[in-house]
């Protein structure tokens, strides 16, 4: 088998990111940050305070999906892969990897030397206990979906891990890198009763220190990391700040060092604070609707359709990320060689005529009564919410407005006990790792009870596809399919948006939203 031309890893990677996309959308191009004073190089020492409006409900790596875990996470876990800022992959664990020639065999040669967080050097046993325990269903991992061709992992030596997959899976790095990638101690699994809410099992660059839920999660830097040339700060704390603006008061002061904006409407607040830096990007995530495709009345394929065409998401967008952002159909803009152009999709048209007709169809001419869950420290989630509502009542749904508070809107999406459910997600590297997961009715978490046939079948053959050529035109007929047969609602991508103090440097935005650049930040002052 040929090997993968994996470059050396270019200090920070990414995780869990979609991969290739088409014809770019006719999204304006996020404005450049201004350019940051020369710093004099990377200084060592130093923590940086992260502040976040949420808490992560658990640490969890392979179970919990709270893009809140994914971003605390992110720096206490190694990936066997990880995505770089241009979604391309790049070794971490894996120093190099080859492809068999019927694309059914990946043989990664792991790094020597890496150690986990209690000082145990990890080898590719590890690499298969974590690959094990993600896919085990006992496990309930929310990322089981991603790796749903593999069929076993062997071990031959400390050093090398080699996958068998039932069938070629185009995706399968992606899943790797995904945010639920992350490799684990077996031990540590075990002595927390195979519960990683509150443990460290992790080999990255940071280790946990303290974590006083809804206050602090104090990471410092793990001495042994294998990577000597990065992990500059001597720690990272994220700090809950449950109001946005009080953020941006701290920033302003000093007491915080960086956020993501959850409101883009801040950007005007913060982008011409003279010792502010607002970096804005491509996201990989969007906002999106689940749908319960089993509940009553969206079983119907027209009612579905018809809360579709109803959907302005051009004011959704406006309203709800000010603008700041773009349409997704349903693949995000930042997935370059998938991503089709919104405007070439009929059904992204209003038409409440249309839409009226459908309900008529259903048999539900005067409409209906529904509910859609959202989570009151997303700004997106609520804003987007009371637009979708008054845009619904123009064809008689009326939508009642449910605030959950995270854990608990958690449950319900993870348990199916919604009817709609505003969702913002960080996204994925790879088309495959973006749709199966949540819309295959086997292979994935498949939140929205689909139980489509056609869809299943179309997921599956993309996986079998490895010519780029060819799997963008698939996908390209996939995100028709799917913006026809409407299992969820894809709403908008906002633009990624990072607020930092000029002191900050080195850090590189990622489309995933995971906070990868804080391994190669550093402190000027």
């Amino acid at each position: 088998a040929k090997p993968t031309d994996a470059p050396k890893p270019a200090a920070a990677a990414a995780t869990q990111a979609p991969a290739v996309a088409a014809q770019p959308t006719a999204a304006a191009k996020p404005t450049e940050a201004a350019a940051k004073p020369a710093a004099t190089g990377p200084k060592r020492g130093g923590t940086l305070v992260v502040a976040m409006t949420d808490e992560a409900a658990s640490l969890e790596p392979h179970k919990q999906n709270a893009l809140a875990r994914q971003q605390r996470t992110q720096n206490i876990y190694s990936y066997l892969v990880q995505y770089d800022k241009d979604i391309r992959p790049q070794p971490d664990l894996a120093e190099k990897w080859e492809i068999s020639p019927d694309g059914k065999t990946y043989t990664f040669a792991l790094r020597k030397g890496v150690k986990f967080h209690n000082g145990r050097e990890l080898t590719s046993a590890d690499v298969k206990y974590s690959i094990e325990r993600i896919v085990d269903p006992a496990t309930a991992s929310q990322g089981r979906g991603l790796l749903s061709s593999v069929d076993g992992v062997e071990t031959p030596d400390p050093s090398t891990v080699r996958v068998v997959l039932k069938t070629p899976d185009s995706g399968l790095l992606a899943g790797f890198a995904s945010a639920w990638g992350g490799i684990v101690a077996k031990e540590i699994v075990e002595a927390n009763n195979n519960d990683l809410s509150k443990a460290d099992a992790g080999s990255g660059p940071y280790m946990i220190e303290e974590w006083i839920p809804n206050q602090t999660l104090k990471l410092k830097r793990f001495p042994d990391y294998y990577n000597k040339d990065v992990a500059y700060l001597d720690g990272i704390t994220f700090q809950v700040i449950p109001e946005e603006s009080a953020i941006i008061a701290q920033l302003r002061s000093g007491s915080v060092h960086m956020t993501a904006l959850k409101d883009n409407k801040n950007y005007q607040v913060v982008k011409d604070v003279p010792n502010l830096e607002a970096v804005r990007g491509l996201r990989l995530g969007f906002d999106y609707i689940d749908i319960d495709n089993q509940r009553e009345p969206f079983n119907k394929l027209e009612v579905r359709q018809a809360f579709s065409y109803a959907i302005d998401r051009e004011e959704c967008l406006a309203v709800a990320a000010s603008g700041l952002g773009s349409l997704l159909a349903p693949v995000p803009p930042a997935l370059k060689d998938y991503a089709l152009d919104p405007k070439t999709l009929p059904e992204y048209t209003p038409d409440l005529n249309k839409a009226k007709e459908l309900l008529a169809r259903a048999g539900l001419p005067n409409g209906f009564k529904t509910e859609i869950d959202i989570i009151p420290q997303f700004a997106t989630m609520v804003t987007g919410a009371q637009v979708l509502a008054d845009q619904m009542k123009k064809i008689g749904i009326d939508v009642e407005i449910k605030q959950y508070e995270y854990g608990v809107w958690l449950e319900r999406f993870n348990t199916k006990q919604f009817a709609l459910a505003w969702n913002v997600t960080g996204g994925n590297a790879d088309p495959d790792a973006l749709m199966t997961n949540r819309l295959h009715s086997k292979l994935g978490a498949n939140q929205n009870n689909s139980t489509d046939t056609e869809i299943d079948a179309l997921l599956e053959e993309g996986k079998l596809i490895t010519d780029l050529g060819k799997r963008k035109e698939h996908y390209a007929n996939v995100q028709r399919v799917l913006v026809q047969k409407v299992p969820q609602v894809w709403v908008f991508s906002s633009d990624l948006i990072h607020v930092m103090k000029r002191t900050v440097q080195g850090y590189e935005s990622h489309p995933s939203s995971f906070f990868q650049g804080l391994v190669t930040s550093w402190l000027d002052g």
